[in-house]
Formats: structure tokens, sequence, C-alpha cells
């Protein structure tokens, strides 16, 4: 199946500009780019009007385990993540970890990352793009993530208006609180070592910052 995204704007070959451009995809491919472009009669058309269409962006770096401890380590040193991590990761069973790893999905979704060379539209009228000065500058240092509209990946439609289109997001955001909460309360005595061994952890670890280290760290200086 064809689908035509017309309307929207492309960086132009230089970086350093917009141009008005439709995108042809045929199944998982981009076919064409250009103004006009000979498409099929049936092809399925998406409106990018007013939006920039750049390609998804790639999480080189995440730990879509990590998805259900949300807002509980934030403020903790490495040290304070590794006493609790019994706390924070026991009694997990393999439904945890795939809502983990979903929920943790659909948060790149709505800031266009796809993991693939896909395509990602930007709502244009975005106040961290106004002025648009230079684009591409704007868009990798000013550009959040929030006006993120809607995200292609191999031809399809996962993202629309802020919207996933795969899965239920209520049902699954519902099931993966209702694992947040069943595991606290699993957890709860691992929750209370962890407490209770903190103390000692911290006068370990400032300890062993006094400590001298007889190696030169900065011997390139």
């Amino acid at each position: 199946m064809a689908l035509l995204v017309h309307g929207g704007h492309v960086l132009t070959p230089a970086y350093t500009a917009l141009e008005r451009a439709d995108i042809l995809i045929e199944a998982d491919r981009i076919s064409a780019v250009g103004h006009t472009l000979d498409v099929p009669p049936a092809v399925h058309r998406l409106d990018a009007t007013g939006c920039l269409v750049l390609p998804g962006l790639v999480n080189a770096h995440t730990h879509a385990h990590n998805n259900l401890l949300k807002g509980l380590g934030d403020n903790w040193t490495l040290e304070d993540l590794l006493n609790h991590g019994p706390a924070l990761n026991g009694n997990r069973t393999p439904e945890d970890h795939y809502l983990s790893a979903a929920i943790g999905a659909i948060e790149m979704l709505k800031n266009g990352c796809t993991a693939a060379y896909d395509l990602v539209l930007l709502r244009a009228d975005s106040v961290f793009l106004r002025p648009l000065n230079h684009p591409l500058n704007a868009l990798v240092y000013a550009e959040t993530g929030a006006d993120v509209d809607t995200v292609l990946v191999d031809g399809r439609i996962v993202l629309e208006h802020g919207q996933v289109r795969t899965v239920n997001e209520a049902h699954l955001y519902a099931q993966a609180q209702a694992a947040a909460d069943r595991l606290r309360t699993q957890n709860q005595a691992a929750w209370t070592l962890a407490e209770q061994l903190s103390p000692y952890l911290a006068t370990a670890c400032r300890a062993a910052v006094a400590t001298p280290y007889p190696v030169q760290r900065y011997a390139a200086s």
C-alpha cells in the first residue's frame, strides 16, 4: 500500500532552510520526494500541512526495564540505586517486563524516536522553532520532542496527532500502574532493608572519596 505525505516541509540538502515537498512511501521504502509527484490514484494521503517532516530519531542507549520505576530513584547516587536493586526489581514477572518496555516504547514514539530511518511529523508552529533562523540547529538544540505530531515506521502510521494507533494507551497505563503498585507491596521488606543500609553505605562512600587515589587521572593535561 502506498502512502503520500503531502503539504509538509523538509530540510534542504544543505540543512540550512526548509522547502515544501511531498513524500511518496511504497511498502516500507521512500520512493520519491518532490513538489509534484506521480502517485497511484488510490494512494492513502497523510496531510502534513504545518509540519516539518524529518527522519525518526534513534535512541542509542535506553533501559527498558526501568520504566516501571519512574520517580523512585531520580535523585539517587549509583550506590543508592544498587543498594535498592532488590526492592526495585524483585518479584517481577514476564508481564511486568513487557509493560515496562511497552510504556518506554510509547514514550519514545511520542518524542519521535523510531530506532529506524523512518519519518516523524513535527508541528512547525512550535514555540521552540520560532523564530526559525537555522532549522537543523533548532531541531537539535531547541526542540524538546513535545511537538511530535505523527510518527511512521516501515511505512505505517503508528502515532497520529499524538495518539498511538497500535495499542490501547489507557489500558496499558492502567496495567503498568497496577504492576508498580503490586511490586512496591511485594518488595516492602527489601525497601526496609535498603533504607536501613543506606546510612552505612553513605558513610562508606564518603570514606572512599576521602581516600587518596595514587593514580594521575589528568595525565593528558
